[in-house]
């Protein structure tokens, strides 16, 4: 999720450099992430938005949820040119293969975030309009 205007005490911030080794946690922890425990809510909140989107996926209990300011440069899986563009701000991302979350600090316990970032480890690459329009990240 992203949002044109910067917010430095809740973004994330894109690291440059060479590519690092190693596995998606790896970078996680390079770059100081911490693991969190999320609301017993998130599954609810991920059924109601699937069943609002016309999805059959159950929520995967196996998703880590992170909180960090920093994202791993490893983590950037497609070319997207939104990195380039230091003027937005990311509050999320989602590592889909390794079903990673990474939220920025002060979106531990956002609805509207978490259900975005799930919803990239069923509807990925991108954001299709399809899924991502926020008609259902409130459902209830």
């Amino acid at each position: 999720m992203r949002a044109d205007s910067v917010f430095a005490s809740a973004c994330l911030v894109i690291v440059s450099g060479c590519a690092a080794f190693g596995t998606p946690l790896d970078g996680l922890t390079r770059v100081g992430a911490t693991e969190i425990a999320v609301p017993d809510s998130v599954a609810t909140w991920w059924d109601e938005a699937a069943w609002c989107l016309g999805l059959r996926e159950p929520y995967d209990p196996s998703i880590r949820y992170f909180v960090g300011s920093t994202l791993p440069r490893e983590w950037q899986e497609e070319p997207w040119p939104q990195f380039s563009r230091p003027s937005q701000t990311f509050f999320g991302y989602t590592h889909s293969r390794a079903k990673l979350i990474l939220l920025a600090p002060g979106f531990e316990r956002s609805r509207r975030l978490i259900v975005h970032e799930v919803m990239h480890v069923y509807a990925r690459p991108g954001h299709p309009k399809r899924y991502f329009d926020g008609r259902c990240v409130d459902a209830r």
